[in-house]
């Protein structure tokens, strides 16, 4: 089984995001965490018989061509084929130090950590009045009148 480098990288940037600052550093983290491109792993027969299925509906559905209709079942299939293979994985010891608050600081935000202001000037005027402010600057620096 082959899987795009860049969709696991993508997963192991997500999967350790209070490490990794960015992709580019989840890059350099995988290549450290398994210097090894390519492995062979040889499962036991009770995952090979219940993995069988799953990696026959996996092949059925990429054949197929990726579709939005089938996008999910595919994730659900490849998510469990993953986490059934994982403990078999080689990968090397390494340790990565939490960012420092200075550092994570300096990183551009990613959504769920984002304050959320309004984009509308009519909304960002309705909460700037619901805060209790009179004239002065509004969230997105936009003036309003006094």
């Amino acid at each position: 089984m082959a899987v795009d480098t860049d969709y696991l990288i993508e997963h192991l940037y997500w999967q350790h995001l209070e490490l990794i600052p960015d992709r580019d550093a989840a890059r350099d983290f995988a290549t450290k965490l398994y210097p090894d491109p390519v492995q062979i792993l040889r499962p036991g027969e009770r995952e090979v018989r219940r993995l069988g299925p799953m990696l026959d509906e996996l092949v059925t559905w990429t054949e197929a061509g990726l579709t939005a209709a089938g996008y999910f079942r595919t994730q659900a299939l490849l998510c469990t084929v993953l986490e059934t293979i994982s403990p078999r994985v080689r990968h090397a010891r390494i340790e990565i130090p939490p960012l420092t608050s200075n550092q994570r600081m300096k990183r551009v935000a990613s959504p769920r950590w984002r304050a959320y202001r309004p984009i509308r000037r009519e909304a960002a005027l309705a909460a700037h009045h619901k805060r209790g402010c009179s004239g002065g600057a509004i969230d997105g620096g936009a003036s309003v009148p006094g």
